[in-house]
């Protein structure tokens, strides 16, 4: 899922990346949060019904999650960029097309109006800015193609009682590289700056945390999204022809 700008980053995931190789996901080893997030992110996905397309992973890693959603097997070619040169190289070795790119400052290095679909999953909340990131998307997708997002809830349960107990939020405090963690409204404002209808905005189920072990809370979520663990963020490019129309 990750990328990261800075040496020291780069060369504590290209470590991790190394020991990871090309394996498939193995939800087993995943927190039942993470393993939960995967499995609704692969249901949104694959319910888009996105056929004989172009598929973009945006830190992709070595590519094992955009594999996990077997999107090739409906006829798509994937893609990836990441920061680290060990994940791109597991990636490619996996049969993805890979490419190294700064998420922060470069140009994602594909063509205009390329792909039709991109995914953003877990790398927001490693960036100071996710407007460069946002705008890239929208550059390479295809009139009303498709981005989904996931980060971090800074408003979830688990991070509201952390914060009442004068703590950091969890997600900073497991992973020392979240530098940013947003709302559900400051990321759909973000979204549709940078050209984007938001589709759907949900959350996984709610968690609470207890003696490091996680709690699921079912059906709490449909009544305050706010509280779920995970922002989930299904959007659409605006229409170029609509824009246009509007403007004049």
């Amino acid at each position: 899922f990750f990328s990261f700008m800075s040496r020291d980053k780069a060369a504590l995931w290209d470590e991790r990346y190394t020991h990871e190789g090309h394996q498939p996901a193995d939800l087993d080893r995943y927190t039942p949060v993470m393993r939960d997030l995967l499995l609704k992110s692969k249901q949104i996905v694959l319910g888009l019904g996105i056929e004989n397309g172009n598929i973009l992973d945006i830190a992709g890693g070595t590519g094992k999650h955009v594999r996990f959603f077997n999107l090739a097997a409906r006829g798509n070619s994937l893609s990836l960029v990441d920061f680290s040169a060990e994940a791109v190289l597991a990636g490619r070795l996996s049969g993805i097309d890979a490419q190294i790119a700064d998420l922060e400052s470069q140009s994602l290095p594909f063509a205009n109006e390329h792909f039709d679909l991109v995914l953003a999953q877990e790398i927001v909340e490693h960036l100071s800015d996710c407007h460069h990131l946002f705008r890239e998307a929208n550059r390479v997708l295809r009139d009303r193609g498709y981005l989904y997002l996931t980060t971090p809830n800074l408003a979830g349960l688990i991070d509201r009682v952390f914060l009442l107990r004068g703590k950091k939020p969890l997600a900073m405090t497991w992973d020392k590289t979240h530098i940013q963690l947003y709302l559900f409204g400051e990321l759909e404002s973000l979204l549709r700056t940078c050209g984007f209808e938001i589709l759907q905005s949900t959350t996984q189920d709610v968690y609470f945390c207890f003696r490091s072990r996680f709690v699921r809370l079912p059906g709490i979520a449909r009544l305050n999204r706010n509280w779920g663990q995970h922002i989930m963020i299904l959007a659409r490019k605006k229409f170029a022809l609509q824009e246009q129309a509007v403007m004049q």
